[in-house]
């Protein structure tokens, strides 16, 4: 699945051999964050690659004569493309066989104030960056002196269009990713993701050690009694919570598991919707056209600058709609509710886990499993919804079975068998694991990935650790 040993050292020995000028490169992403530059920087000098980066872009823009070129190049992609902006479709638009538009909706919506790819400033300005970076980087590539490619987050405009043109160029790309155990995901050409489907198939999940499969039950049994101190990314306390509170069930239906409207709406194989703000609302809009009693959970681990769009989204609805701003006992819901609407993330494997029936608004990177009942477009989405309304909330006894089976190989594969096996590092990438945190900081640890995030990633500090970490780490062995 990742690269092959027989790469690696085809790759150490060649550049053995070459003038610093002849010297080949890795295109790496350029996050300013301290502890992300240093680890990609050592996985280049690891395979003997000199980096590339964005900046390198922006520091000879004006001096580059292509630049005019680019400028209007763009000019006439916006001019082509002007209904599908007005109808907010840009991941429709594509550029020299990449599909630029796809990672301008999620830099965009990353971007704005409103989570959504309403800003024409904006779009204009990641399209030039789009068009800047295809022009910039292909002659790289076509003449071969790209080697590698390594991504960050695949879904925004520089590492996604540049694992797209690696593609084009059979040349491999990787994704990192991890809080503090971090792994190599090989980025999937086909679904323009680093979240594998394929990572997923029957084979690997037969051949998974029952050891990690117990301990994966585990983790879900503890999630889905309320506990997401389980997973290292969402916060422990229950402030908010439902958890503990008399929740009036009767004649409640369906339950929206919302999530953070500012993450990527096409990461792990795509929202069918262009943002997840359009999404809620067309499924609230379809929902209680069919008289549906519905209650949304909005993502306890959302970004502070959720909030505005949660408050608006509150007084839109006002009280037709059930809201829940902290998290539900899902074994509570068992049997209470017909079913759980979401896109993706592990509420799939927890309600699959229970038996509770899923409908999710795209693909997954489980699709290969059946774990969740997924849709492919909007039609076959309120199809779903519709089937959902009709049932008894619940799975037949095959179906439940089959289902918990599938979520527990599914989070063990994903969560626990990489770790298990040896090929992730313990590395402050993302997050900061609290034992490390209680070693360097008196005040407690953080409850929210993104203050532990603010306070470590750009800090001096964080410097020192990450260099500690990767001389202690052996880097390559994530891609094996």
């Amino acid at each position: 699945m990742l690269i092959s040993g027989q790469l690696l050292v085809g790759i150490l020995l060649f550049n053995k051999k070459m003038t610093k000028d002849e010297k080949k490169i890795a295109i790496v992403p350029c996050f300013g964050s301290i502890t992300h530059d240093i680890l990609f920087e050592h996985i280049a000098k690891r395979f003997g690659l000199d980096t590339s980066c964005y900046r390198d872009i922006q520091k000879g823009m004006f001096k580059r004569k292509g630049i005019y070129t680019s400028a209007f190049r763009t000019v006439l992609i916006l001019i082509v493309n002007i209904k599908k902006i007005i109808k907010q479709n840009v991941r429709e638009i594509e550029y020299s066989g990449v599909k630029i538009g796809l990672n301008i909706n999620e830099e965009v919506i990353a971007c704005s104030k409103t989570a959504t790819c309403h800003n024409t400033l904006l779009i204009i300005k990641k399209t030039l960056k789009a068009v800047l970076i295809v022009d910039s980087y292909t002659p790289w590539f076509s003449s071969g002196r790209v080697e590698l490619v390594l991504c960050g987050d695949e879904a925004y405009v520089f590492s996604g269009v540049c694992a797209q043109i690696a593609c084009l160029y059979n040349i491999p790309c990787y994704c990192i990713k991890g809080g503090y155990e971090v792994y190599a995901s090989k980025y999937d050409c086909l679904w323009k993701t680093g979240f594998r489907r394929d990572d997923f198939d029957a084979e690997r999940l037969l051949g998974l050690d029952e050891s990690v499969l117990k301990e994966s039950e585990s983790i879900l049994e503890r999630l889905c009694s309320n506990d997401k101190g389980a997973l290292y990314y969402m916060p422990t306390s229950d402030s908010g919570s439902l958890s503990k509170k008399t929740i009036d069930y009767d004649g409640l239906e369906i339950i929206i598991f919302a999530h953070d409207f500012f993450d990527a709406p096409g990461i792990r194989g795509g929202n069918i919707y262009a943002n997840h703000v359009e999404w809620l609302e067309r499924t609230l809009d379809f929902l209680l056209r069919n008289k549906t009693k519905v209650g949304v959970r909005f993502h306890p681990n959302s970004r502070p600058k959720n909030r505005p769009i949660i408050d608006k989204l509150k007084k839109k609805y006002n009280s037709k709609v059930m809201w829940v701003d902290g998290d539900l006992n899902l074994k509570s819901l068992r049997g209470e509710i017909k079913g759980i609407v979401t896109v993706y993330g592990t509420i799939c494997l927890e309600a699959a886990y229970l038996g509770i029936p899923v409908v999710s608004a795209g693909r997954t990177q489980w699709s290969l499993v059946n774990v969740a009942q997924e849709s492919v477009d909007e039609e076959v989405y309120r199809g779903n919804l519709l089937e959902l309304l009709s049932s008894n909330g619940r799975l037949d006894k095959r179906e439940t079975l089959e289902r918990k089976d599938n979520a527990i190989k599914v989070f063990a594969l994903g969560f626990l068998e990489r770790k298990a096996g040896g090929k992730t590092i313990h590395y402050p990438f993302d997050d900061i694991d609290v034992d490390l945190w209680s070693s360097i900081y008196r005040e407690a640890y953080p409850d929210n990935i993104y203050q532990r995030r603010d306070r470590f990633l750009k800090s001096d500090l964080g410097e020192r650790l990450a260099y500690n970490a990767v001389k202690k780490e052996d880097i390559i062995k994530i891609f094996d």
